[in-house]
C-alpha cells in the first residue's frame, strides 16, 4: 500500500510542480512509476514472463535508462510527465477469467538467476 500511496503523491506533486515550472523557470519535473522490477536480475519463464506484454520482468536498467534519458538534452522538451515503466501491464489489465481469457499454467514455470 505504501508504494501506491507514494506513487499517487508523486504523480500529483509532479503534475502541480511540473505545470508551475513551465511558467517560472526552465527546470523540468518528471516522475517514473515502475512496474514489476526484479532487482536480483532473475530470468523468469513460463507464466511469470508470458503474462508481461514484453514477455519478461523488468530490471533496474530499464529504470536507469529512462533516468539517464530524462537527464539528457534529448529530454529537454519533456516536463510534468509521469512515465510508467511496466512492460505494458497497466495497458493490458487482463486477468484470469476476464472476457473468457484464461492463463494456461501448464508450461514450465521455472526461473533462474542471471549471472
Amino acid at each position: 500500500m505504501e508504494l501506491h500511496c507514494s506513487q499517487g503523491w508523486d504523480f500529483s506533486i509532479n503534475s502541480c510542480v511540473g505545470g508551475q515550472s513551465c511558467r517560472k523557470s526552465t527546470s523540468q519535473f518528471n516522475s517514473i512509476s515502475p512496474g514489476w522490477i526484479d532487482t536480483d536480475f532473475t530470468e523468469y519463464t513460463g507464466a511469470d514472463a508470458v503474462q508481461q506484454p514484453v514477455h519478461r520482468v523488468g530490471n533496474p536498467m530499464d529504470i536507469a535508462n529512462m533516468v539517464l534519458f530524462l537527464c539528457s538534452e534529448k529530454a529537454g522538451f519533456i516536463t510534468g510527465e509521469n512515465i510508467c515503466i511496466d512492460g505494458g501491464m497497466t495497458k493490458q489489465m487482463i486477468y484470469h477469467g476476464d472476457c473468457g481469457w484464461t492463463l494456461d499454467m501448464s508450461s514450465d514455470m521455472t526461473s533462474k538467476k542471471i549471472d
